[in-house]
C-alpha cells in the first residue's frame, strides 16, 4: 500500500497504481485544456470588446438595443466570472501537474512514498558510513515503466490492465545477478 487517496477513495498499491497514474494523466490533461480554453475565450472576449468599442459609433438605427448600463453590467459580471474561474483552474493545474511529476518520478524510480522516505533516510545511514544506498526495485527507467505499466507500450494508456506480480514478491535490482551467479555455479 502507498497511501490513501481521498479522489479516488481508495489506497493507492499494487494493484491499482497504474489506474492511479493514468487517473493524474487524464485529470491534469482535462483542467490544463479547460485552462487553455478558458484563456482563449478571454481573450476572444477582449478582442471583441475592442471591436465594440470601435463600432460603437456606427450602430444601426433599425434595431432595439438595451441600455448601456445592461451591457456593462453584464460584461462586469462575466469578467469577474472568468477571471475567478482561470485563477482556480490555474491554481488546481498547478497543483495536479506537480502531483503527476512527482508520481511519474516515484513510477521511473518504481518506488512508493513511503519508499522514497525510507530511501532518504537509508541514504543517510549509507552517507554516514561511507557507502552508497541504491533502492533494491529500481530496474531502470525501461525496466520500472513496464514493471508498472506492463509490457505492452501500447496499452500503457488504457486503464484496467492489472500490474503483474502479486503483490507481495517483486523483482529486485538483484535479482540478474543472483541468476547469473547461480548459471556460473551451475545451479
Amino acid at each position: 500500500m502507498d497511501h490513501h487517496c481521498p479522489w479516488i477513495n481508495n489506497c493507492v498499491g499494487h494493484g491499482n497504481y497504474k489506474t492511479f497514474l493514468l487517473f493524474l494523466v487524464y485529470v491534469s490533461a482535462a483542467v490544463v485544456h479547460a485552462l487553455g480554453l478558458l484563456i482563449a475565450h478571454a481573450a476572444h472576449m477582449i478582442g471583441l470588446n475592442t471591436e465594440h468599442r470601435h463600432n460603437a459609433g456606427r450602430a444601426s438605427s433599425g434595431t432595439a438595443a438595451l441600455p448601456p448600463s445592461v451591457h456593462v453590467n453584464t460584461h462586469v459580471f462575466w469578467a469577474i466570472m472568468q477571471a475567478i474561474c482561470t485563477a482556480m483552474t490555474f491554481l488546481l493545474s498547478i497543483a495536479l501537474l506537480m502531483l503527476l511529476a512527482w508520481n511519474l518520478y516515484l513510477m521511473l524510480s518504481n518506488k512508493t512514498t513511503i519508499e522514497y522516505y525510507e530511501g532518504v533516510t537509508a541514504e543517510l545511514k549509507a552517507t554516514r558510513r561511507g557507502g552508497k544506498f541504491q533502492h533494491p526495485y529500481d530496474l531502470g527507467p525501461c525496466g520500472n515503466l513496464q514493471h508498472i505499466l506492463g509490457p505492452n507500450p501500447e496499452k500503457w494508456l488504457l486503464p484496467g490492465l492489472a500490474a503483474a506480480g502479486d503483490g507481495v514478491t517483486y523483482i529486485t535490482a538483484w535479482d540478474h545477478v543472483r541468476d547469473d551467479v547461480d548459471a556460473l555455479l551451475g545451479f
